[in-house]
């Protein structure tokens, strides 16, 4: 019966910029006003999943306060996302053919 599968609700996300801003989906936020903001947008649902996504360059404290202020207004489903793939910092060396020497 259709009627009786559980709802899946789309996650919030909550992003830290690499010079610590805060955006909740697009929009920027103050760590002030993530709690509200973020609960009025789960319609008040604390078991509505929320997605963190920090900058592999985001200050660590501004994190830590992101997650701990959605803890402290109740919600319960926070899942810290982190970007492995880390940019290429060089190019990678060409591959360079060496011929085999000419015998005398």
């Amino acid at each position: 019966d259709a009627g009786s599968v559980e709802k899946i609700e789309e996650p919030i996300t909550v992003s830290i910029q690499r010079n610590g801003s805060i955006y909740i989906d697009e929009d920027p936020a103050t760590l002030d006003q993530l709690g509200p903001r973020v609960s009025a947008m789960a319609g008040n649902n604390l078991e509505r999943p929320i997605f963190v996504r920090g900058d592999a360059q985001a200050p660590y404290g501004t994190v830590a306060q992101v997650m701990g202020r959605l803890s402290a207004s109740g919600f319960t489903r926070l899942n810290l996302v982190t970007d492995s793939a880390a940019p290429a910092t060089r190019a990678a060396a060409p591959a360079v053919a060496q011929e085999a020497p000419e015998a005398p």
